[in-house]
């Protein structure tokens, strides 16, 4: 049944006729010019005594792991950090946030608009000029910017009681 394979938002999406097309697992590429950074930049990467990251330009800091590494938790944290989720940049408008509870069939919890959802990172940048930092945001020591807003239709919440 497809409750134990979705999560329990997308569960109650399905439930009120969302369609899945359900395909073969494969292998998800990283962004060429994600890799070619991994690649180009990795080796010079360290931790310090404080786990903190040292000499990171772009891409993956740590691609292989040793588990008997005694940083190896930090080093798979960093590369969580530094994942290539998204791009450098991604501006989108009029974002629609519906919440539901697990166990309601009563339509959403809540439901709103974000007009305007933006994030920028400032370090680790491979697709988007300027590459590899922006060194306005890193010499003032941001490593991303982020927003999100107006919210519109503002939300209403039923009792959950």
């Amino acid at each position: 049944m497809v409750a134990d394979l979705v999560s329990p938002g997308n569960y109650e999406l399905v439930k009120q006729g969302m369609r899945m097309n359900i395909v073969p697992t494969g292998r998800l590429e990283w962004p060429p010019p994600y890799k070619t950074a991994t690649e180009k930049y990795a080796p010079q990467v360290r931790l310090n005594d404080k786990a903190e990251l040292e000499n990171y330009v772009a891409g993956q800091p740590f691609p292989l792991l040793d588990p008997n590494d005694p940083q190896v938790a930090s080093k798979v944290m960093w590369n969580f950090s530094f994942r290539p989720q998204y791009t450098d940049d991604v501006d989108i408008r009029d974002v629609e946030v519906s919440s539901y509870r697990a166990d309601s069939t009563a339509g959403p919890v809540e439901h709103f608009t974000i007009g305007h959802f933006a994030f920028y990172n400032s370090i680790g940048r491979t697709e988007v000029a300027p590459i590899p930092t922006d060194p306005e945001a890193t010499g003032a020591g941001i490593r991303y910017r982020f927003g999100a807003f107006p919210f519109s239709n503002p939300p209403k919440s039923r009792d959950l009681a």
